[in-house]
């Protein structure tokens, strides 16, 4: 069962991130502009200038099983909007709205005033329903902004969000890394799974 798992959403990945080959998204000086963005968040990401210019966004996801009942998550995802920064931001930061927008957040909501956001994740190809609870700024502008998951299947999990105007487009980069006890599921459809999410969801925040 696990393998079908896998292989239905490798499936699942590969033709909605390549339902889109061939459009070129980003031209010669998005391209120059964007080296210096990607290297200076993650030197091996200088590789995903070709695949950012034919899709909205790329991503690197590790899972590992280590010893002791733990289980550790490296996460890297970047995409780029063709909108500003201001017009796509008005609408990628309301994440109380992210049940309307992606397919396999069930229910969202934030609280202004203690920058706690809540989401949902229900998917058929899951063993149970992801909770995620984590405190994040509503980002208006670009710059750098940390976020912290505070519960759910990766507690005390940090990360970073970089955002940066690319000429008249906007550039995404987020960081994150965990470790922590296993979180149930095994780790290589976890990690599929994980990047199967994270580029259909990068890829539907950056149409906004």
């Amino acid at each position: 069962m696990t393998f079908l798992k896998i292989l239905l959403l490798s499936l699942v990945s590969f033709f909605y991130l390549n339902a889109f080959a061939g459009q070129k998204l980003l031209t010669r000086d998005d391209q120059k502009a964007l080296y210096p963005l990607l290297v200076s968040n993650w030197k091996k990401a200088k590789s995903w200038i070709d695949d950012l210019t034919e899709s909205r966004s790329v991503s690197y996801i590790k899972v590992r099983t280590l010893k002791g009942q733990k289980q550790s998550l490296e996460l890297k995802v970047s995409g780029v909007n063709p909108k500003s920064c201001a017009i796509s931001l008005a609408k990628i930061s309301r994440y109380q709205d992210y049940q309307n927008y992606l397919s396999f957040i069930e229910k969202s909501f934030y609280k202004e005033k203690s920058q706690k956001a809540f989401f949902l994740i229900s998917h058929s190809l899951l063993p149970y329903k992801m909770s995620l609870s984590l405190r994040i700024p509503r980002i208006k502008k670009p710059g750098h902004y940390p976020f912290e998951f505070i519960s759910g299947i990766f507690p005390y999990l940090k990360g970073k969000i970089f955002v940066a105007r690319l000429n008249n487009k906007c550039f995404f980069f987020i960081d994150a890394h965990w470790e922590g006890s296993k979180t149930g599921i095994n780790s290589t459809l976890l990690e599929v799974f994980l990047q199967t999410i994270s580029e259909i969801g990068m890829n539907r925040l950056m149409r906004f």
